[in-house]
């Protein structure tokens, strides 16, 4: 099979995908115990499929899958200030299309 319809020849195309899941262990983010944050574990799954030829390659991908709102660091802050907790949180679901062509 070849791919003249779209304006491209060459051998045919060939399809592939990867699934990626990391875990990241809860943690305690002090060593003062005044200021300790307990950080609870979080896991995160990042997906993609494409399709590539020798000359391009596209594919689409999904970060953070399932949209996981793990918090990465935290700061306890003093008693007396109304923002109580400082979160850092993990990137949002990210879903996108990645396009690659090799020129020569």
């Amino acid at each position: 099979m070849q791919c003249s319809k779209a304006g491209l020849n060459g051998p045919s195309p060939s399809l592939g995908g990867v699934a990626h899941l990391s875990y990241r262990s809860g943690v305690t983010t002090s060593l003062t115990p005044r200021a300790n944050v307990d950080i609870d574990g979080f896991a995160m799954l990042n997906l993609s499929a494409g399709i590539s030829t020798d000359k391009w390659t596209a594919s689409l991908y999904a970060n953070n899958a399932t949209n996981t709102r793990g918090v990465l660091s935290a700061n306890s802050l003093e008693q007396n200030d109304i923002r109580a907790v400082n979160n850092r949180l993990s990137r949002p679901l990210t879903i996108g299309l990645r396009v690659n062509y090799k020129i020569g």
